[in-house]
């Protein structure tokens, strides 16, 4: 098991932005992470969690399944209007672009099987046809 710590990753734009997560809620069975620079207040922190929701029922039943999520939103924050009596208007979230990816491993999945899962997705989501698909919001044709 690793321990839990900040990590970094870039984003998207033309001049990459390096975004530190780190550790905001810990429990035994989620992690959140937020990055608290992309915003002066926490409604427009960047958030990636995970979560794991173990397997229930008898040993050896069908359906033993443990269950990972991993989500990450990114919200975007109004354009703050002009101050009302002197007073600026509160911050508010316009839209919360998210994406989460579910892993359902079965309790016979060996570690191999699971690293050939997580490379394979990985390096799916990296495909041309996937990207153009998910950012033209069309499926390929």
């Amino acid at each position: 098991m690793t321990d839990v710590a900040n990590f970094s990753v870039a984003d998207g734009e033309a001049t990459p932005v390096t975004h530190t997560f780190v550790p905001f809620r810990v429990s035994s069975d989620e992690v959140v992470w937020m990055d608290k620079d992309v915003a002066s207040y926490m409604i427009g922190w960047y958030k990636s969690v995970l979560s794991i929701k173990r397997p229930s029922g008898p040993i050896g039943g069908t359906g033993r399944n443990t269950k990972f999520y991993h989500r990450t939103e990114l919200p975007i924050l109004e354009v703050p209007g002009t101050a009302i009596s002197g007073f600026a208007t509160p911050p508010t979230v316009s839209h919360r672009p998210s994406v989460q990816t579910i892993w359902t491993i079965p309790e016979r999945t060996s570690t191999q099987e699971i690293i050939n899962l997580r490379e394979i997705h990985r390096k799916t989501i990296t495909v041309a046809q996937f990207q153009d698909s998910v950012e033209g919001l069309t499926l390929p044709y």
